[in-house]
């Protein structure tokens, strides 16, 4: 008996131990991020599809967000730079963010991790998928 209790008491404390070390994800947002990949549920006709390619690596090259610890991000987009407020909604599966301008955008988040961050908005009928990684 004595022994199952000792098994027990350091199962928990590992438990415990390991619980604590977890990140929130408003810790694991914060830093700067770009673009890995992007995924659309648009269908793209065979002819658009080489100019499509281009301008998505246009994006992925040229696109970087990064979430301040205070709320606010700063994005860059082709040399164009936005400024905002970022939030979570409280069961913190969807990132807010309202640009300087005032216009909402919430995200759904599908995977929020130390190093990945994947995305997936609604615009009319599309679905777009975008995966981050930190850069730091």
């Amino acid at each position: 008996m004595m022994k199952k209790t000792s098994y027990l008491f350091i199962s928990l404390l590992i438990i415990a131990f390991i619980s604590s070390c977890t990140k929130s994800p408003s810790d694991m947002i914060v830093g700067e991020w770009k673009i890995s990949e992007i995924k659309t549920s648009e269908e793209i006709p065979d002819e658009q599809k080489e100019v499509y390619k281009q301008i998505m690596e246009d994006m992925k090259s040229s696109t970087k967000i990064e979430f301040k610890s205070d709320g606010t991000y700063q994005q860059t987009i082709s040399e164009e730079t936005t400024t905002g407020k970022w939030s979570f909604t409280e069961n913190e599966n969807t990132l807010v963010m309202i640009n300087e301008n005032g216009k909402t955008e919430p995200a759904k988040i599908i995977e929020l991790t130390e190093n990945k961050l994947v995305l997936e908005n609604q615009l009319d009928q599309t679905k777009n998928t975008i995966s981050w990684e930190k850069v730091k």
